[in-house]
């Protein structure tokens, strides 16, 4: 029989924020991969979307930036995401060595539908927390990321 490890027993464990975080993570990694898989994206490409939607024509190495991801994955992403029909690049009229990403016309029509899938995630993940700790629980986070 596996020894259970002792840290695993402590009653501290349970009060671990890095544990819980992880927890709350993958839960939340769950349901948007059950719900982004119905309109064909991943979790990668549906924050590229949220980003380029509210900042259009941002450039690659921003949106890498903002993502905090390598300039080589957003490129892939982007590309992936073409092949969707979701995004378009366009030379970046400052300077023509790079690209700013655009939606196309038929992204721009999924907002609502893609939004939508947020604010029910979000509901659903505060669901057993009333107003008061809905609040508390977004600005402690606000202050921690």
């Amino acid at each position: 029989m596996t020894k259970i490890p002792e840290f695993l027993t402590d009653p501290t464990y349970d009060n671990s924020v890095g544990r819980m975080v992880r927890q709350l993570t993958n839960r939340l990694k769950a349901e948007m991969k059950t719900r982004l898989d119905a309109i064909d994206m991943n979790v990668n490409e549906y924050y590229v979307f949220l980003n380029v939607s509210g900042h259009e024509g941002m450039s690659q190495t921003d949106l890498a930036k903002r993502m905090s991801m390598p300039a080589y994955a957003i490129s892939r992403l982007v590309d992936s995401m073409i092949a969707k029909g979701l995004v378009e690049r366009r030379v970046n009229p400052r300077s023509r060595r790079s690209f700013c990403i655009f939606l196309t016309e038929d992204a721009k029509a999924q907002i609502p539908k893609v939004m939508g899938g947020l604010e029910d995630i979000n509901d659903w993940i505060l669901a057993p927390l009333d107003a008061t700790e809905r609040n508390a629980f977004v600005n402690a986070l606000r202050k921690l990321a």
